[in-house]
């Protein structure tokens, strides 16, 4: 492969899933010098994400509207609002109850301020790719096998045997990263465990129904127009509407809290019958089964973590996203902590290659505003899980499909509402503008 021509600063990322996407989006808008060429190297011969639904929040919303990107999302998200308009000010309502059992009940309708916006992934994705312009360049069939940073340059080696050399390397490649493995043995060798990702312990059954077949079935259903988590002892389901209401996102969730940081040793996903999703369940309230007979050819989906690092680059290599801090899906923000790592990542780029400064410093800057923060939200989210299947502190007694006091539910509530706090006392802008003032 032929390297770049020489410009100011040659960056190579690598991945163009959605947080790499947002990294080049994000220069594309600042870089008002053009002195800065993007080259972004995916492995896959088809640029697309794969997965289902994602939930966009306050902080994620904020770096869209910054982008210019939040237009074309508003066209396919939907929106929740406890007033029911699409207006972002609006506070969504997701609601929440206590399910492992047939008389299940509401603990909490939980508003989070600035609103909540869902769709599908292939939707960011492609607004996310809408937004390059031609300084970006992406090829495509470019798998990463070895990344090595001299004093001066890194150099990228490709499966085809080419290389090509860079001033700064950006890992976006996911969460069996060849940039992390190769970041970590290199300058983090006492954490060299925490490379490969691990078992989270949690399962979960996903799939996505359509409007029309849950209508059919539960013409009332709450879960076509609400958020909604149901909760039981080791298990917990989801839902929520996206393609502006005519699908509804799926996820069944079951833990084995024992397995938590295992190795995987078997194939992450795989295709199951719908009767195993209702036996996993049984016992749950109707409204859930209800739900879960609607979900045609399911598939179970192994969630696998990171253990946190104490750093998200030196010298002249970087990670986000998943590379950096692959997280349980259990606070929606996986996505938006990667946008927000591309977002910040782009803000030190831009404003460094105009002022001169070492890429070094670019990305000390960077760890000392993400590593905290994605390090806090891949815990935090953890712990998030734990609350929504009955295993926070107090509940070790509790039993599968046993019936809870409501007092003690409460309780649970307060603690879920804390887990989320963050999303709307900080700013992903203030961050930026921390930032700025460091480089």
């Amino acid at each position: 492969m032929d390297d770049p021509k020489a410009n100011k600063l040659r960056l190579a990322i690598v991945g163009a899933g959605i947080g790499g996407l947002s990294l080049a989006v994000a220069i594309s808008k600042l870089d008002h010098s053009k002195d800065i060429e993007v080259h972004i190297f995916e492995a896959t011969s088809e640029l697309g994400e794969t997965g289902l639904g994602l939930t966009v929040l306050h902080r994620t919303w904020e770096l869209l509207r910054s982008l210019g990107c939040h237009e074309l999302i508003k066209k396919r998200a939907f929106s929740y609002s406890r007033m029911g308009t699409s207006e972002v000010n609006n506070d969504a309502a997701l609601v929440f109850r206590k399910s492992d059992q047939q008389d299940g009940f509401t603990f909490l309708n939980f508003s989070l301020p600035g609103g909540t916006w869902a769709l599908h992934r292939s939707d960011l994705h492609q607004a996310l790719l809408n937004g390059l312009n031609d300084k970006s360049h992406v090829h495509l069939s470019s798998r990463v096998i070895d990344c090595n940073e001299q004093r001066d340059t890194v150099t990228l080696k490709f499966q085809d045997g080419t290389t090509a050399d860079f001033d700064f390397v950006v890992g976006a490649d996911g969460i069996k990263s060849v940039i992390r493995r190769d970041f970590i043995t290199a300058s983090l060798p006492n954490e060299i465990d925490r490379i490969s990702p691990v078992l989270s312990g949690t399962k979960g059954y996903r799939a996505l129904i359509s409007r029309e077949t849950l209508e059919k079935r539960s013409p009332n259903h709450r879960a076509l127009r609400t958020p909604l988590s149901y909760c039981g002892k080791n298990k917990h389901i989801i839902s929520y509407p996206i393609a502006m209401g005519s699908l509804v996102n799926v996820v069944a969730f079951f833990s084995h809290p024992e397995e938590e940081g295992n190795p995987l040793v078997e194939d992450p996903v795989r295709e199951v019958s719908l009767q195993e999703v209702l036996d996993r369940f049984e016992g749950w309230e109707e409204e859930c089964m209800e739900l879960l007979r609607c979900m045609n050819e399911p598939s179970c989906w192994a969630f696998l973590t990171t253990k946190p690092i104490s750093s998200y680059g030196l010298g002249r290599i970087a990670l986000l996203g998943d590379a950096a801090h692959a997280m349980t899906p259990h606070l929606a923000s996986g996505a938006g902590q990667a946008m927000e790592d591309g977002y910040i990542l782009a803000t030190l780029i831009t404003i460094g290659v105009q002022d001169g400064v070492d890429v070094s410093r670019m990305i000390e800057v960077y760890n000392t505003i993400r590593q905290p923060m994605g390090n806090f939200v891949l815990n935090n989210s953890r712990r998030q899980g734990f609350r929504f299947e009955l295993n926070a502190a107090g509940f070790e007694d509790i039993q599968e499909n046993e019936p809870v006091q409501m007092n003690r539910m409460v309780g649970l509530a307060e603690e879920i509402i804390r887990g989320w706090r963050w999303v709307w006392t900080t700013s992903v802008l203030e961050d930026q503008k921390r930032a700025m003032a460091l480089i």
